[in-house]
């Protein structure tokens, strides 16, 4: 049953770190002080202090050991660590940092996957290798793969 709260505190520090921008130091910080929580004179403590509803509630459904708090609040700022830590960080070297951009670009790059053709319409896969703005001369090089929608009446070479 720990087993359990653990994964589903870790899934909600993941929730939480989600909606919440909160840098990733002040989540260390947080688990470092749900570590010194773990301290066993400090969790006994802490234990005696808690409210009866809380002590009751815990009972029914089955917390009955007092070192599961601390650790519910440790893996919660550890799923928010690692939230964090998974967030990719965008570079003008990625195709990504342009995505929410009012400057147009002319794109270069090349076709990864046969044309997926709809009915209005057919998607692209492109690797971009480099783009320009529209009224500048100078190319920078850039990675990423991009899905472009495009008129499905024109024709494509794979």
């Amino acid at each position: 049953m720990p087993l359990l709260w653990l994964s589903l505190a870790f899934l909600c520090g993941l929730l939480l770190a989600a909606s919440l921008s909160i840098p990733i130091l002040c989540w260390f910080l947080l688990a470092l002080a749900s570590l010194l929580l773990l301290i066993p004179p400090v969790y006994r403590r802490l234990f005696l202090h808690l409210p009866e509803r809380i002590t009751q509630f815990a009972l029914k459904i089955k917390i009955t050991s007092p070192i599961l708090y601390p650790l519910i609040t440790l893996f919660i700022f550890l799923g928010a660590i690692r939230y964090q830590l998974a967030q990719p960080t965008l570079t003008p070297a990625s195709i990504a940092y342009y995505s929410d951009q009012t400057t147009e670009y002319i794109l270069d790059g090349v076709l990864v996957d046969p044309p997926d053709v709809r009915d209005t319409y057919t998607n692209l896969r492109l690797r971009i290798e480099q783009l320009r703005p529209v009224d500048d001369y100078r190319l920078n090089p850039v990675h990423g793969l991009l899905l472009a929608r495009v008129s499905s009446n024109i024709t494509f070479r794979y």
